[in-house]
This record gives C-alpha cells, sequence and structure tokens, in this order.
C-alpha cells in the first residue's frame, strides 16, 4: 500500500516514510513463501528509486556507491587500506557521538582489517582441462575477500578448469540496485556483458550469493553459478578427495542464498564432502543477520541488534571456526566477533574445502 500510494503521488517522500521503507532488508523471506509470488524485492527497489532523491544517505555509502559507479570497482581503493591499518586513524571515529560515528567506525574497521590481493588474468588447470571458467570477483572481492577467491581458483584448477578473470569486469550492481540507483546497476549489467562476451567459457563463477542474486536476476547469456553449485553439479566431487577434518563448525546461511537463489543447504551439501566434521547450524538460522546489502552500513545499532540475537547463543568453547557465503553477511560478523573479542574464524565454504583438498 504505501509503495502504490508512493508510484501515485499520495504519499510524501519524507523521512518518517523512508526510514519506514529501509529498515525492510530485502532479505526476501516475504517474498519465498508468498503464495500469490509478489516480486517484493523488485517494488522495494523501484520504491527505494523514487524516494532516492529525497533521502540522504551516510556519506560513507553515497562516497562508496560512487566510487564504484565511476570505477567499476573499488580496486583503485587499495592505497586505502594501508593508510588506515598503518595510521591507526580507524580508532578516531570512535570519538564521533550517534549514528554517523558508528557507521564511520564500522566502515573503516572493514577496511582496517582486511588485505588486498592481486590477481593474474589467467590460472591455467593443474593437470588436463576439462574446460574454461570467468570468475566473477565483484567490487570488493580482491578487497575483503581475496582469501575466497584465491582458494575458489585453487578448486577450480585442482579439477581441471581454465580460470579467467577479467581485470576490466565491473561490480555486478546489486548495491546500486536496492539504494534506488536502478539506472546504474543496469549500466553496469551491460557493461559487464560486453566483457563477458570476449570469453569462450562454459561458465561464470561468482562466490558471493548477494552478487549472484543480481548476477542472475540479469540473465545473462553466459550461465552464472554459485562456486558451491558448480563444485555440486559440474565437478560432482567424493568425499574420497579431501583429507580428514575432526573439528565443529558452526554454518551460517545467508538470506540471498536461501531465498533469491534459492540454494538453501547447499553450504551444508558441500562441507559434508569433508570427512569428520561436526556441522553445527549457527542459532536462529533462518533469520537474517542484519547485513542486509549496505543496511548494517547505514542503520548499524539495528543492524547489531538483529546480529546480537544469534551471537548471544554461540558458544567459542566448542569451535572457532564460522562458515558464511556471502561477503556482506561475513564482514558483519567478523566485525562483531571483533568488537566482542570473541576468537572465531569467519572463512567461505569453498576455502574450508581446498583447504582440505588432497
Amino acid at each position: 500500500m504505501m509503495i502504490q500510494a508512493l508510484a501515485n503521488n499520495q504519499l510524501v517522500a519524507d523521512d518518517k516514510t523512508v526510514m519506514h521503507l529501509n529498515h525492510c532488508l530485502g532479505c526476501r523471506a516475504c517474498e519465498s513463501i508468498c503464495p500469490s509470488k509478489v516480486p517484493f524485492m523488485a517494488l522495494m527497489d523501484k520504491a527505494r528509486q523514487l524516494t532516492a532523491p529525497q533521502h540522504k544517505q551516510p556519506a560513507v555509502i553515497d562516497r562508496l556507491l560512487n566510487t564504484i559507479k565511476e570505477n567499476g570497482n573499488l580496486r583503485q581503493s587499495h592505497g586505502l587500506l594501508n593508510i588506515i591499518g598503518h595510521t591507526g586513524i580507524h580508532r578516531l571515529s570512535k570519538l564521533i557521538p550517534n549514528k554517523a560515528g558508528s557507521t564511520l567506525s564500522k566502515s573503516v574497521d572493514l577496511l582496517a582489517h582486511n588485505k588486498m590481493r592481486k590477481f593474474e588474468d589467467y590460472y591455467p588447470a593443474i593437470n588436463e582441462a576439462i574446460g574454461s571458467v570467468l570468475l566473477f570477483t565483484g567490487c570488493m572481492g580482491s578487497m575483503f575477500n581475496s582469501d575466497t577467491l584465491q582458494s575458489c581458483i585453487q578448486l577450480l584448477t585442482h579439477f581441471g578448469f581454465n580460470v579467467f578473470i577479467p581485470k576490466d569486469q565491473y561490480c555486478c550492481g546489486a548495491l546500486h540496485q536496492h539504494n534506488g540507483q536502478i539506472d546504474t546497476a543496469t549500466e553496469l549489467a551491460r557493461k559487464n556483458a560486453d566483457v563477458f562476451q570476449q570469453y569462450d567459457v562454459v561458465a561464470l563463477i561468482y562466490i558471493d550469493s548477494g552478487c549472484g542474486a543480481q548476477l542472475v536476476q540479469q540473465q545473462t547469456a553466459l550461465p552464472a553459478f554459485h562456486i558451491n553449485q558448480f563444485v555440486l553439479q559440474k565437478i560432482q566431487p567424493g568425499p574420497d578427495r579431501f583429507n580428514s577434518r575432526k573439528q565443529t563448525i558452526l554454518l551460517h546461511e545467508s538470506c540471498s542464498l536461501r531465498n533469491s537463489l534459492k540454494l538453501g543447504g547447499i553450504n551444508q551439501t558441500l562441507v559434508e564432502l569433508i570427512p569428520g566434521l561436526n556441522i553445527q547450524k549457527m542459532p536462529n538460522s533462518d533469520t537474517c543477520c542484519g547485513a542486509g546489502g549496505s543496511n548494517f552500513l547505514e542503520y548499524p545499532e539495528l543492524a547489531d541488534q538483529l546480529l546480537d540475537q544469534k551471537l548471544n547463543t554461540i558458544n567459542p568453547v566448542h569451535t572457532s571456526l564460522l562458515i558464511s557465503d556471502n561477503i556482506g553477511c561475513s564482514l558483519h560478523l567478523k566485525s562483531a566477533l571483533r568488537l566482542r573479542k570473541i576468537k572465531l574464524e569467519v572463512i567461505h565454504p569453498v576455502t574450508l574445502l581446498a583447504d582440505q583438498l588432497k
């Protein structure tokens, strides 16, 4: 009703209205169970496009979206990481009061604890090649998820795939799409399509479910697969391909994996290939962790409250490893765990798999 009223100019996009809309995390849980199959996320994206002119985002998010729009990714920002990490500037953000301080504090905390890695354009299969794939790094992958990308390359080349990583690939556009900048998201998709069509490959592989939901929605000519999905469907390795590991792990499943991509349970299916693991689902696994795209930066206090419902039931004595499939969730989890001084490593399921390769 509210979105319809906005579209028909029957409701003013004031601060109260925008706040109400923005408290939707975009988890799509309602959409996944709706008997009428209402495309709620598409409606929400349109609503945010209508309210965007009246809504002033935090400077951190505004700068993030503009940088990606201008450069296609954040690779040119890697110098900022070194400055923040070596000078301790991130501690000053805690002196800024209210939401602005919380947003800045969380943003620089993420930057200060991540290292960027440079990747080659091409990685050949270790033995005889059975095919070639493109690896989608996303706008933040090489900055915040380089270990996962390295694990993905290791796994794919081990099982006979050549891996191409186009340096001129662009952001998937998900952050822009869900922040009301639909035209920018469409333009980024077009640029990526132009890049991808230059390669003779069997698939486009992505490591983060948030990016994947956007890539699949764009319906590119090239089939897009989550790395977990590709391993299980196209490679189909048995447990005999991995070393045993006696450890209890916590399993977190993102909303985008479960509700957008309809790949619920695939994290567990993948890690079950490793003999010896004791796999425990993270408490309240069917609810959003609060990351919600850029929500954990725009509304950090509310996002932390949602995550607290999960973290309050964790006993780190029983495990030191948490598995998460989406970069937004992982960054949100890592930041909160550091704040709580809980020694729990957060990694992508493909990293665990690569670590146990025979």
